[in-house]
């Protein structure tokens, strides 16, 4: 699909770089220094990417993409250095917050719930909450700072300027209310985005791109001016 668009200039040329997020990481560093998963997409990778290939490297010619932790990822990633990136697409990103369990302790749960009839591969409770506890040090505080949820109420003004959102989420998702709550957060602050609704679609990559095709390609090159 990808080869077939670039032969017919829908999309220009351009790197594309795979990356191992690791398996929920959420792409943050944790306060022990164990897991730098930041460290590694921001100080590591992109000097090493720019430094070998020939890249145009400025932030308008730079954009991430994700899915699911990794469309959380991408999100807090573009939005917390928005200096590295013009753009960003997340699929069905795992839009979670801080929630307290029956017994007291603090997991990560989805905003709004869920919906009767939706498929999630959202981790068990007990992973959640080793996951809050490892990456995020069991701190509400840590992971706001890495939330997109806070990041946009707190830099709103500069980042509906300067970065470039587009969501797709499908409906059958067991995280399609959360990432509604997403969209209509982005509204509320004045955040002009793409926020694109696959019928019928779970959480599983391949349907949501068999549905969308390159079109995240093209917002990328049409947002950074790749032409």
């Amino acid at each position: 699909m990808v080869i077939e668009a670039l032969a017919e200039r829908v999309v220009p040329p351009m790197i594309v770089v795979f990356v191992n997020g690791g398996a929920a990481t959420f792409y943050a560093d944790s306060p022990d220094g164990s897991v730098p998963a930041e460290t590694m997409f921001i100080s590591e990778l992109i000097p090493h990417i720019d430094a070998t290939y020939r890249t145009v490297a400025d932030r308008r010619n730079r954009a991430i993409e994700g899915m699911s932790m990794g469309g959380f990822g991408a999100l807090a990633q573009a939005m917390k250095h928005v200096d590295l990136f013009g753009s960003v697409v997340a699929y069905a990103p795992a839009l979670l917050v801080v929630q307290e369990t029956e017994d007291g302790s603090l997991t990560l749960a989805r905003a709004g719930g869920t919906h009767d009839g939706s498929e999630s591969r959202l981790l068990p409770v007990e992973i959640r909450t080793r996951v809050f506890v490892e990456m995020f040090g069991g701190q509400p505080e840590v992971y706001a700072d890495h939330s997109p949820w806070s990041l946009v109420r707190r830099g709103a003004v500069q980042l509906r300027t300067e970065l470039s959102v587009r969501i797709i989420i499908g409906t059958a998702d067991g995280l399609w209310n959360a990432n509604q709550l997403f969209h209509e957060l982005l509204l509320e602050q004045g955040y002009v985005h793409e926020f694109e609704v696959v019928e019928g679609v779970a959480h599983n990559i391949g349907a949501l791109y068999e549905a969308v095709g390159v079109e995240g390609l093209v917002f990328h090159a049409r947002e950074g001016g790749w032409r």
